[in-house]
């Protein structure tokens, strides 16, 4: 397999860059490829007419060359953001798949979190306050009942982490084509009426303009007053104002919040300081594991993919 690549994946923020170390398995599974580490994004442009796989963390659609070995663009990145597919057609993209692993571990420690009544113990913590009823509050994960708005490849995995833990979830999705006979999912449009059945309420929903602004105050209304909610998906699905006015007047329990209308989240936004919200800066995916896991599924999953269409 004498494929050449031109890899591209640094970033302003150090840690999400992956560099030639975690390449190691793809020139070990395969010696005779040429991977070649780019600096700049104009560099990986100006090489892609001459490689046959382009790695990156973004591709604008104006970018793909009209002609050349190119074969594919892969990118870590699991949401349709940064990488713009070839308005031709031509030139296949790969997004990462790997993500739901390590998420659900995210929302695992956020559910734990609220279940087990950290965010008081905190305040209590800060206030010295010794109060050893607190525990009694929280139940066993086993039986609760979880609702995963949005339930692809993120969704599935997090279903199972869940469901070893003894949780009962079920997903929606804006179809059920293909899903005949599935009791587990419902159709998100009909899941309003059913919101107040579950104990955690997750979005994982992605980001397009399809989803902007998707739930909202009547969603916060229809869930128990007990229960929490968590956003790991995109922000712009959520309103943010009514997710914040429904915490203030105790319409929901708490938020566990990765994701943001607009990010970086601002400065003075009242998500910050409410006691009942748990604040991650859009990390809910990232683990030293993460370039490991990137290369391992394209050695396994995408470059087989990629040459078989060859």
């Amino acid at each position: 397999m004498g494929l050449r690549f031109s890899v591209f994946l640094k970033s302003q923020v150090p840690e999400f860059s992956i560099g030639p170390e975690a390449f190691a398995l793809l020139k070990e599974m395969h010696p005779s490829v040429a991977i070649r580490f780019l600096d700049t994004y104009d560099e990986f442009v100006g090489s892609l007419s001459e490689c046959d796989i382009g790695i990156t963390w973004r591709m604008a659609a104006s970018d793909y060359p009209p002609a050349g070995h190119l074969k594919a663009i892969v990118t870590p990145a699991a949401g349709k953001d940064w990488v713009h597919s070839d308005p031709s057609g031509r030139i296949p993209t790969f997004h990462g798949s790997f993500h739901g692993k390590i998420m659900s571990e995210s929302l695992l420690a956020m559910i734990l979190h609220f279940n087990n009544g950290l965010h008081v113990q905190l305040q209590n913590q800060r206030n010295s306050k010794w109060e050893r009823g607190l525990p009694f509050r929280r139940r066993r994960l086993e039986g609760q009942s979880v609702l995963i708005l949005g339930y692809g490849n993120l969704g599935r995995e997090s279903s199972a982490l869940l469901e070893r833990l003894g949780l009962r979830v079920r997903g929606t999705k804006r179809s059920l084509a293909g899903e005949e006979g599935n009791n587990n999912l419902v159709q998100f449009d009909d899941a309003l009426e059913n919101l107040g059945e579950f104990d955690h309420v997750v979005s994982l929903l992605p980001g397009d303009e399809s989803t902007r602004g998707l739930i909202g105050r009547e969603h916060f209304q229809a869930m128990k007053r007990s229960a929490a909610f968590y956003s790991l998906g995109r922000g712009l699905a959520i309103r943010e104002i009514e997710l914040v006015e429904a915490l203030q007047e105790g319409e929901i329990a708490g938020a566990g919040l990765d994701v943001f209308e607009v990010e970086p989240l601002s400065v003075d936004s009242p998500l910050w300081l409410l006691p009942n919200v748990l604040v991650t800066p859009h990390t809910s995916a990232c683990y030293s594991d993460y370039g490991r896991l990137f290369v391992e599924e394209m050695v396994s999953k995408t470059l087989p993919k990629i040459v078989g269409r060859s």
